[in-house]
């Protein structure tokens, strides 16, 4: 069956072709649609974390560290124009995406400032939701084997609920940790305090199967 091929392969292609030949790169892009099980069809939104992760995986195998963080800062761009371009054609709505991996944190980002875009927001207001986003993907994927981010846009008031939530170990000393008493080695302390400070309204709720922090932010 021929692959079906659409207009992310060839810009992946002209992006991989500046470190590596045309075919190698066709090569990256075959192995990473293959490895992802999305080698006989168009990419949509919900392969696109995947398959970026498979991409720089295969990448990784012939380019040395600094090419690769140089690859990845191209790619990055290229997911964000993806996600764009997904949801420039519809209406402000709900959006529920898995986190898992550093990729996902990538493509909520891009999520959250097209939502923003979308609401007709100023760019303070979208640094802050993307800063919100940031710490609270990261939180999903540094501390818990994945969970989930939903946004949901308003135009009355304006505004954007953003919850993310996951089946981790939950957060025993949470008291302390919105107080600013306790701090981890790896900043999850100061990464809440920090959302609940960017929100109109913060509430989490943490327990030994799982964390569900809902903030909304409005305009």
């Amino acid at each position: 069956m021929a692959r079906v091929r659409d207009d992310t392969d060839d810009r992946i292609t002209k992006v991989l072709g500046k470190y590596v030949p045309e075919r190698a790169a066709r090569n990256i892009i075959d192995q990473a649609r293959r490895a992802t099980g999305t080698d006989n069809a168009d990419l949509r939104a919900t392969d696109m974390s995947a398959f970026f992760v498979a991409l720089e995986k295969q990448a990784g195998k012939v380019l040395d560290r600094r090419r690769q963080s140089l690859l990845r800062g191209e790619l990055e761009f290229e997911l964000a124009t993806f996600i764009s371009g997904t949801i420039a054609v519809a209406p402000p709505a709900d959006h529920t995406l898995d986190v898992r991996s550093e990729w996902d944190v990538s493509v909520v980002r891009a999520r959250a400032r097209e939502l923003m875009t979308a609401l007709g927001t100023a760019s303070y207001d979208v640094v802050r939701v993307m800063t919100l986003v940031s710490e609270l993907a990261r939180n999903i994927v540094l501390y818990t084997a994945g969970g989930r981010m939903t946004f949901t846009p308003a135009m009355v008031p304006r505004s954007l609920v953003v919850q993310a939530s996951d089946n981790g170990p939950g957060i025993p000393n949470l008291n302390e940790v919105l107080a600013g008493r306790y701090r981890s080695k790896t900043g999850l302390g100061k990464g809440l305090i920090g959302v609940k400070r960017l929100s109109t309204r913060f509430t989490i709720h943490s327990a030994p199967n799982g964390t569900c922090v809902e903030a909304e932010v409005r305009f």
